[in-house]
């Protein structure tokens, strides 16, 4: 029991740095904010319309661009190799 309360206390050591702390922070506020958007758009088509089929119709255009995207990034990234992938990363702003 000491141990995993020792391994949970090494699992958030990162949060005493402020600037992780800040990153942290804003990518969860991004993704919660990603998740409510998807909800909102969703929930007015089926306001407006009345019909679920819309809802699923809405759902899947919004879902296949980023299935597609992550589908070609994973066969894109081996055949690149890392110096392509840090090309198109953007810098980081200290």
């Amino acid at each position: 029991m000491i141990a995993r309360l020792a391994e949970s206390l090494r699992l958030l050591a990162p949060l005493r740095l402020r600037g992780f702390r800040i990153l942290w922070a804003g990518m969860t506020i991004s993704l919660v904010g990603d998740g409510v958007t998807l909800i909102a758009i969703a929930w007015q088509v089926y306001q407006l319309s009345n019909v679920p089929t819309a809802l699923g119709i809405t759902m899947m255009a919004m879902s296949v661009p980023q299935i597609l995207l992550l589908l070609f990034g994973v066969q894109y990234r081996p055949m690149a190799g890392i110096n392509a992938m840090v090309c198109v990363t953007p810098p980081r702003s200290d």
